[in-house]
């Protein structure tokens, strides 16, 4: 694969590998709210617990949990940069 002289992102390095749906954000996220964001996301991609996830509503679910996570995020004390890092702006390739 050629690629143009420019930077690439992790995101889009495994959307380049081959992976169909990737999603990642281009900022630095908190450990929790990341985990958080993707609960949320696996979960609307799940009809059931048992289910294997589906990527048709990928987007919704993505746009979602960073709703819910914003909402939170917003919730938060301003105690400082580390303690509500942001989880906007995230990209998703695929």
């Amino acid at each position: 694969m050629k690629l143009a002289d420019e930077a690439v992102h992790v995101t889009g390095a495994f959307h380049m590998a081959g992976y169909a749906h990737v999603i990642g954000t281009l900022w630095s996220v908190d450990d929790e709210i990341a985990a958080e964001v993707a609960r949320d996301i696996y979960g609307g991609l799940t009809s059931h617990a048992s289910s294997a996830p589906d990527a048709a509503p990928a987007a919704l679910a993505l746009h979602r949990a960073v709703r819910k996570a914003g909402t939170s995020i917003r919730a938060c004390p301003p105690s400082g940069p580390r303690t509500c890092t942001s989880a906007r702006s995230p990209i998703r390739a695929g």
